[in-house]
This record gives C-alpha cells, structure tokens and sequence, in this order.
C-alpha cells in the first residue's frame, strides 16, 4: 500500500492524499492498482464521527455499568 502526502487537487482545489495498493492474482502477479483519493476535509469528518460514536458507545457501557455495580 501506499499514500501520498498531502497535495492541493488540481480539479477540485481540495487537500487530498492517494492511497493505492496493487491488485494481485492467484500467482501473485500484479494485474492492477487499486487507488482512491481521499479529501481531508471528508477524512476529517469521518474521523470526528467515530470519536463521536466511540464516546456514545463508551457512556452507555459506563452508564450500563454503574447501574449494575449498584445493585451489587
């Protein structure tokens, strides 16, 4: 695999990266790349929506815990 750093698009004027990886048969030979550019403002998005969901996951086992614990 490899990615980019960080470059200004030039048809969208966005900060993107590249990530590719070659696509491999059954003999190991190269057949083709996979490749897709990322935005860093949608990245960014994506990161902030799991740390969001990861708090929300983390409350509600903290929360399920503690009514627990009271009852012990």
């Amino acid at each position: 695999m490899y990615v980019t750093n960080f470059y200004i698009s030039k048809m969208t004027g966005a900060l993107c990266i590249t990530v590719s990886a070659p696509i491999v048969d059954d003999n190991d030979e190269m057949v083709g790349i996979f490749g897709v550019d990322i935005k860093f403002e949608d990245w960014v998005k994506s990161v902030e929506q799991m740390a969001e969901a990861t708090q929300i996951a983390l409350r509600e086992e903290y929360d399920a815990k503690s009514k627990l614990d009271r009852w012990v």
